[in-house]
């Protein structure tokens, strides 16, 4: 018969001494310790809603806000306007009730490069020659892509100097549906007649109106010479640039963060702001 031995049991690994220790507390610390929360705490809710109205803000109609921004030009001279909101901000809304009250005394020129045209109704030529323009059946004529803005301004600038026209000069308006096509650039014209348009243009008797939803690419020159800028509701970087370069009060930013499509408020860097925001009642 075979014999078993007994095997001796291995001597147990002795811990080091400080292992030991940190074991034992720890064993101590879980047992003492308050029960671990099973689920996350609720995150705190962030705010994204716009400050509170500002009370005390007037009201005024489309047509208050176009004869304001005119009356803003010296006598006899035009005026020039930029228009800033965001997209689909009634930018062009606006514009077209600015064509159709300087029609009554100007040549409105429309540059519209979109598809379908912004301006249907507005009369079309198959050129640029000044005296066929001031010949026209129509005030309010718009040209397409085809056409530049810088070209449109300079043809604008032409009539209200009466360049090849008999019978002398005619004040005239030109509106730049998207101010985008007349850049090249961030804060670049896309021609030197552009710039003109507002160093020179307005004491010839030349009116410029801009639409843009982007200012931070308008060139300096289009912001300083303006003098009515007529901002949509915006936020974000848009409006922060604009309370910048604008100056614009405080009170004047937040009513902007609460403006509804169709309302608009005028800064001039002729006087404060009023205070009022424009807006289109059903009978305007």
């Amino acid at each position: 018969m075979r014999r078993t031995i007994p095997r001796k049991a291995a001597p147990a690994k002795a811990m080091p001494p400080s292992l030991g220790k940190v074991a034992k507390a720890t064993k101590r610390d879980e047992a003492t310790a308050p029960p671990r929360p099973t689920e996350k705490p609720a995150p705190v809710p962030r705010t994204t809603e716009a400050p509170e109205p500002t009370q005390g803000i007037k009201r005024a109609t489309h047509a208050e806000l176009i004869a304001r921004a005119t009356a803003l030009a010296p006598e006899g001279e035009g005026v020039l306007v930029l228009i800033v909101s965001t997209p689909r901000g009634g930018k062009s809304d606006l514009a077209k009730k600015f064509a159709r009250a300087r029609a009554l005394q100007d040549i409105v020129l429309i540059h519209d490069p979109k598809i379908p045209p912004n301006y249907p109704w507005a009369a079309t030529i198959p050129n640029l020659d000044p005296q066929s323009i001031a010949s026209a059946d129509s005030a309010l004529i718009r040209f397409d892509e085809r056409t530049s803005p810088n070209e449109l301004v300079r043809v604008g600038m032409a009539l209200a100097r009466g360049e090849g026209m008999e019978g002398g000069g005619v004040s005239t308006t030109t509106i730049i549906d998207e101010n985008m096509r007349a850049t090249s650039g961030p804060q670049v014209f896309d021609g030197p007649d552009l710039k003109r348009a507002y160093t020179e243009g307005s004491s010839q008797g030349h009116s410029l109106i801009a639409l843009t939803q982007i200012p931070q690419w308008s060139p300096t020159v289009q912001i300083d010479f303006s003098q009515a800028i007529i901002l949509g509701r915006n936020g974000g970087r848009t409006l922060a640039y604009a309370q910048k370069n604008l100056i614009l009060p405080d009170e004047c930013a937040r009513t902007i963060q609460r403006l509804e499509v169709g309302e608009w408020v005028l800064v001039s860097r002729f006087e404060e702001w009023d205070r009022t925001v424009y807006y289109s009642p059903q009978e305007d």
